[in-house]
């Protein structure tokens, strides 16, 4: 549990006033963490960066800007004061993925980064207890517009931990890639009704591909870039791997790609 005992009482000084909402959100599993971040005692801060698991990801919450917030409140029980936590945002035009992806999201415990837009950003959830999301949909009626209101709700001890850290890392196959943002461009099963690759197809086109850095997995495996730099000699090479230059925004597949394969590509920064 983080808490924080070292941090002295002071003076609370009047702060910048900042526009109200959050810059962000971005969401993972519980059970998908590796490492939780430990406290510094001197500044009851996070220290560390969150680490997952390998081929686990970090995702982003694209809700409506204003619709963005962290609330936090203090109550009290038996057992002592504890904070009740939510972390709030807005789905507008609602889709069928929007649907199927929620409806498997309820099942799982959920932390989360929240940057508040006053520079602080705070950490949801830890190696004890997740954050529990509830849903809320409405079609709208008459000039309205339908939107799913999501609400993430978190119970602890003691106000949400500060996290200090400027990005997250990810294990993907023994190795720690550092990122601040990382967003889904695409996913689907090679072969499937309105997939945009059959088996053994090679080139994959996309416009949001190009001027990325791309992670791309094939069923949970990390496939190899060749950037076109030259920095790696591929020649020769029987490793599956895939070329991809950084301004381009076509990914070319060596070798094709595998029926009912599932393939998942993430941009990263």
């Amino acid at each position: 549990m983080f808490q924080n005992v070292h941090y002295p009482v002071a003076t609370l000084a009047v702060g910048d006033v900042k526009s109200p909402g959050l810059c962000s959100i971005k969401y993972f599993k519980k059970e998908d963490v590796l490492t939780w971040p430990t406290v510094d005692p001197e500044t009851g801060m996070l220290a560390t960066a969150i680490t997952l698991k390998p081929g686990k990801f970090i995702y982003i919450c694209q809700a409506i800007n204003p619709s963005k917030a962290f609330d936090e409140s203090q109550k009290a029980a038996a057992a002592g004061p504890y904070f009740d936590m939510s972390v709030k945002g807005s789905l507008s035009g609602s889709t069928a993925a929007h649907f199927l992806t929620l409806g498997t999201m309820i099942h799982h415990q959920w932390g989360l980064i929240v940057p508040d837009k006053n520079g602080v950003t705070r950490l949801i959830g830890n190696q004890d207890s997740g954050a529990d999301l509830a849903v809320d949909y409405s079609s709208g009626q008459g000039a309205d517009s339908r939107k799913t209101e999501l609400s993430w709700k978190w119970q602890h001890p003691q106000p949400a931990p500060i996290y200090t850290a400027n990005a997250f890392d990810i294990v993907i196959g023994g190795v720690t890639v550092t990122a601040g943002s990382l967003q889904m461009i695409l996913r689907f099963e090679v072969g499937a009704v309105g997939a945009p690759m059959t088996e053994g197809d090679i080139l994959l086109i996309n416009a949001g591909f190009a001027n990325k850095n791309l992670l791309i997995i094939c069923d949970g495996l990390t496939l190899p870039i060749d950037d076109l730099t030259g920095m790696i000699d591929w020649s020769g090479s029987i490793q599956r791997h895939v070329e991809k230059g950084f301004a381009s925004n076509t990914i070319e597949f060596i070798g094709g790609v595998i029926n009912h394969e599932i393939i998942e590509i993430y941009a990263f920064s």
